[in-house]
């Protein structure tokens, strides 16, 4: 069964079954169907999970059996310890972001300084220009580097946010709603865009910092420059 076929047996289902809120419901299936093809399933294996739409949208149709009451005292004391576990991950996820961010923006700042010869509060000692020039290109690259891992560092953790919720509703609320992809829905042209711009600005990273690191060597005739310019004293 593809795509077409089952989407239109299960609304069909839930018109018949005068279920509420239909519309919300297949919007969700039919985003579901757009999720996992993107992870690389193919339409008939996506259906064939989901299992036969008739069953599925009497899910809809009935309320959740009631539980009793150790079993809510359970599953309230199971949810909450699940929140714990998703703040303190998320906390760490946001600071990974928010450091990755502040790198990312402090290399930039230093390339720029270093491109334009700019010594601001004579941090840096003197060094032939063709070096800060190169030396400032690469932290540019790295720092958008790092800006295209913080965006889709940050795309995952809204995406796993989601994910969550979702899951959080299956098992404690009983909801029918199928579970979300892990991988957010970027679009291949962002998708390409952001591993492009990464991999190609970490390339040119790689490269000029090793040729300005070879020419400086040279110059100044010690492979440890840096004991020459006094750096690091």
């Amino acid at each position: 069964m593809n795509k077409q076929e089952f989407m239109e047996l299960f609304s069909s289902e839930l018109e018949t079954l005068g279920v509420e809120d239909r519309a919300d419901i297949i919007a969700e299936y039919e985003n579901h169907f757009a999720f996992r093809l993107a992870d690389g399933y193919t339409e008939e294996e996506i259906a064939a999970r989901l299992g036969d739409p008739k069953l599925l949208a009497l899910q809809f149709d009935s309320e959740p059996p009631e539980r009793s009451a150790p079993r809510r005292i359970a599953a309230c004391f199971i949810a909450a310890l699940s929140d714990v576990l998703a703040l303190v991950l998320g906390a760490v996820l946001t600071a990974w972001i928010v450091v990755m961010g502040a790198i990312s923006v402090a290399s930039v700042t230093l390339g720029f300084c270093l491109a334009l010869n700019v010594n601001v509060f004579d941090l840096f000692t003197e060094v032939p220009y063709v070096n800060c020039l190169l030396f400032g290109l690469s932290f540019i690259f790295f720092g958008i580097f790092g800006a295209s891992c913080s965006v889709f560092c940050t795309m995952y953790a809204l995406q796993w946010v989601r994910v969550y919720r979702r899951a959080r509703a299956r098992i404690f609320s009983g909801s029918s709603l199928p579970e979300k992809s892990a991988h957010p829905a970027l679009g291949r042209p962002l998708t390409m865009t952001l591993s492009l711009t990464a991999m190609i600005s970490l390339a040119a990273f790689g490269v000029l910092f090793i040729v300005s690191f070879v020419i400086l060597a040279l110059h100044e005739g010690n492979i440890a420059f840096w004991q020459n310019l006094g750096w690091f004293n």
